[in-house]
């Protein structure tokens, strides 16, 4: 377990980015417009059967609209990420006080509604509790080899603000050094799988937004009955989405600085074998 074996793959990466952007970008924007297009379909304003006989006489025409139709959900799917990423944020940030001015004033009085909504997915992970679940876990001696091996652990293995959530932008740092370190140096430890998840549930906030008033305009149904009921849906799955994506975002920071104190603890172990191996004494298994 050293530097030597770390995976430095280019293509690694390159497949990590591909996968982000297909199921967190593409994705999304391809729901929306296939939202827009049925939409427009109800309303006579889009021919879906019209569209569908030009591409099958024109192969040009389909190269075409395929290609455009990527385009577009690219565009789409990332904005509707960034707007999702926007709302979460906007619910982890504290709220401001003091300002008069209406935008913001309302914009503070929404982010304390929102806060109290989610006040459980907002609670814990705090670096005094991430300090003890650590140190059981692991032991003291083993965050005292993390901290002198990786001092931007400070802040967590030995904090100034025990009160402090994890998701403080003043941890910012230390959270990308341990998530940087984990995937350069311990892949097998990485938080990869956490960090793609909270990419699909942030972009699925807004096609799911959409989803509502789309089938609510296509169903044939009564009125009362359709649109109540498709917004309640609707706001049921954002609010189901939203509180996952606040609690993965809360536990994928503890995972990234756990991995990294567990990597620490293993290497150093595999050190330690090592040496015992090389002294010629035998393993420790061996000596008891």
């Amino acid at each position: 377990m050293s530097a030597l074996d770390a995976d430095d793959s280019g293509w690694r990466r390159l497949a990590l980015y591909i996968l982000v952007m297909a199921v967190s970008v593409l994705a999304p924007g391809a729901i929306v417009l296939s939202l827009l297009i049925l939409w427009l379909s109800r309303t006579q304003a889009f021919q879906i059967p019209t569209i569908s006989k030009a591409l099958e006489g024109s192969t040009s025409f389909g190269s075409l609209f395929l290609a455009g139709a990527v385009g577009l959900s690219f565009i789409v799917g990332y904005t509707a990420r960034a707007l999702g990423f926007r709302i979460i944020r906007s619910i982890e940030t504290p709220p401001t006080t003091g300002d008069k001015r209406l935008p913001r004033a309302l914009k503070s009085v929404s982010s304390r509604m929102a806060k109290k909504i989610f006040k459980t997915a907002l609670q814990g992970d705090t670096c005094e509790g991430a300090q003890v679940s650590l140190k059981n876990g692991f032991g003291a001696a083993a965050c005292q080899d993390a901290l002198r091996l990786h001092p931007a652990l400070g802040l967590i293995l030995n904090p100034t603000q025990p009160s402090a959530l994890l998701r403080h932008r003043d941890f910012d740092e230390a959270f990308v050094y341990a998530k940087l370190w984990l995937r350069r140096m311990a892949p097998p430890l990485n938080i990869d799988s956490v960090e793609v998840e909270v990419n699909i549930l942030c972009a699925s906030i807004v096609p799911i937004a959409l989803s509502g008033p789309v089938i609510a305009s296509v169903v044939d149904a009564p009125l009362y009955i359709r649109w109540p009921l498709a917004i309640a849906s609707a706001l049921l799955i954002i609010y189901l989405v939203i509180e996952n994506a606040l609690n993965l975002r809360k536990s994928e920071r503890y995972e990234a600085f756990r991995n990294l104190v567990a990597d620490c603890a293993m290497r150093l172990s595999a050190e330690s074998f090592a040496a015992v191996g090389t002294s010629g004494t035998g393993s420790p298994g061996a000596q008891a």
